[in-house]
């Protein structure tokens, strides 16, 4: 990889979007590059940097088109490094779900999204373009290599509906009064992140909820376009009497 462009990729991790306060393990994507990194908890307390946007900034869009760039299209990086094999880079047009039927002028980006977007979707992203951000790091970047909307992930609609159709769980030792608040929005968010990526999920324990059985026919009531955690993923509940264990759901 070319000086240019390992700096433009470095300056590109350090403006990293976070979701979390306390960093375990992340990927991360370069959308100019298409190139994949992994970050882990000792890296980042090493090299700490902080976020330009949080989630409660994130906007909804409605993709109004989209096209997947072909292979001798993009952009190719001498001597890169990792390339993502589950993403698909595309162009794409969306507008504000806010301004559906108001705006006519749909804004063009690029994704690593390709593979699950189609028009009418709906997909959460940060405004950048609109963005007041206050960050050295930021500042060094590219200015022609910063799009006006980065698109994060799809949107699948109503957490409520979601969870209830969620008949999994997870389970942490009990901290007393410091335990995580499972009605936290980072914990439920997390609990969507694992859903819809199977890669995440991997080395993580994920428990039948006996609460919640499922009848033969309840695939006839589910939301068949709402991401899943499949049975064959699920470990039966098991009760451990030397560590007392707390559900989190």
């Amino acid at each position: 990889m070319s000086v240019d462009s390992k700096k433009h990729h470095k300056q590109c991790i350090r403006t990293c979007f976070s979701y979390f306060s306390k960093i375990v393990f992340t990927r991360f994507i370069c959308q100019a590059f298409f190139l994949v990194g992994e970050l882990n908890s000792t890296t980042y307390w090493r090299y700490p940097f902080g976020s330009i946007c949080n989630p409660k900034q994130l906007v909804e869009y409605i993709v109004m088109d989209i096209e997947p760039i072909m292979e001798k299209d993009k952009k190719i990086a001498p001597g890169k490094g990792a390339v993502s094999n589950r993403h698909v880079l595309a162009d794409v047009w969306v507008v504000r779900a806010s301004e559906l039927g108001i705006n006519d002028n749909p804004i063009h980006t690029r994704t690593h999204l390709g593979h699950i977007l189609k028009p009418g979707d709906s997909v959460m992203g940060y405004n950048i373009g609109d963005s007041n951000v206050n960050d050295a790091n930021f500042e060094k970047l590219d200015r022609n290599m910063i799009p006006d909307i980065l698109l994060v992930k799809k949107y699948y609609g109503d957490r409520v509906s979601r969870k209830k159709q969620r008949i999994w769980k997870l389970k942490r030792l009990a901290e007393g009064d410091a335990a995580f608040d499972c009605d936290a929005n980072d914990f439920h968010e997390f609990l969507d992140d694992l859903e819809e990526d199977p890669a995440l999920r991997q080395n993580v324990n994920i428990f039948k909820d006996a609460t919640k059985q499922i009848s033969v026919d309840n695939d006839d009531k589910c939301d068949e376009t709402l991401p899943r955690v499949t049975l064959a993923e699920m470990l039966d509940d098991l009760v451990i009497d030397d560590v007392e264990m707390e559900e989190a759901d």
